[in-house]
């Protein structure tokens, strides 16, 4: 359908970005125009830096699951039992 509709934008997204499909089809149907006519670029106003930490498998699973074992400490069994109770 997006193809049809707005072929530009259809080829910018990945055809398993659902989310964005979604919202592009809803633009058109509001406005009657394709995204990609109401979308413009405009020059970066300030200069981005994007820092990113990197750490081992090893450590991202032992972060986890101290953080799961404090959830359930704090009563995160019981909150949950709660709300499905509800």
């Amino acid at each position: 359908m997006l193809v049809t509709i707005d072929p530009l934008e259809a080829t910018r997204l990945h055809p398993n970005a659902s989310r964005h499909i979604i919202r592009a089809l809803e633009i058109y149907h509001k406005t009657g125009l394709p995204k990609s006519t109401l979308v413009t670029s405009k020059p970066v106003r300030y200069p981005l830096l994007m820092i990113g930490i990197e750490r081992s498998i090893e450590e991202t699973n032992q972060r986890i699951d101290i953080r799961v074992n404090d959830m359930i400490e704090l009563g995160l069994i019981e909150e949950v039992q709660k709300l499905v109770s509800e």
